[in-house]
């Protein structure tokens, strides 16, 4: 047996690889850590939480699809369902892509193709509904708390 033979197989590089059609390939002995959403006292997103660590390996095989009954691991479901996994990224300027949504004193716009869909902008559209409602001072003072709340959270020196 030669030297070679005995010697361990080298370390890969951290990576990921993108699979055409098909799942993320991660290398490089990385440990993946779960993340969870951090409630606040109204049931609504505001922050991420590290959750439990998978041991480190080699390389992980991720679902892209989105369809997969392992998640995070792929179990081959695209490959059943046909995912196209080409980026279709909407590329139109910002101004062509966002809604306005008027209420009484407030005006809100949003660009749903930035979406995620982890509810960090009000569970169940409430907020969208809400701003229909602004002429109520309640509303529209709720509005103006998250409003500030969101800034402070995204720049602490946003002015109050």
């Amino acid at each position: 047996m030669s030297d070679d033979a005995k010697s361990p197989l080298p370390e890969l590089r951290p990576g990921i690889r993108i699979a055409e059609h098909g799942p993320y390939l991660v290398s490089g002995n990385v440990t993946l850590t779960v993340r969870v959403p951090v409630l606040d006292a109204r049931r609504e997103s505001v922050a991420w939480a590290a959750g439990a660590a998978r041991p480190a390996r080699a390389t992980y095989v991720l679902c892209r699809c989105g369809h997969s009954a392992d998640k995070p691991f792929c179990d081959g479901t695209h490959t059943k369902i046909g995912f196209d996994g080409r980026c279709a990224a909407d590329r139109a300027p910002g101004a062509t892509r966002r809604k306005v949504y008027r209420g009484a004193g407030i005006t809100m716009t949003d660009d749903k193709s930035l979406c995620a869909g982890y509810g960090f902008c009000e569970p169940h559209g409430s907020v969208w509904k809400e701003i229909a409602a602004a002429a109520d001072p309640t509303v529209k003072a709720r509005l103006r708390l998250r409003s500030r709340q969101r800034l402070e959270r995204v720049s602490p020196s946003a002015p109050r």
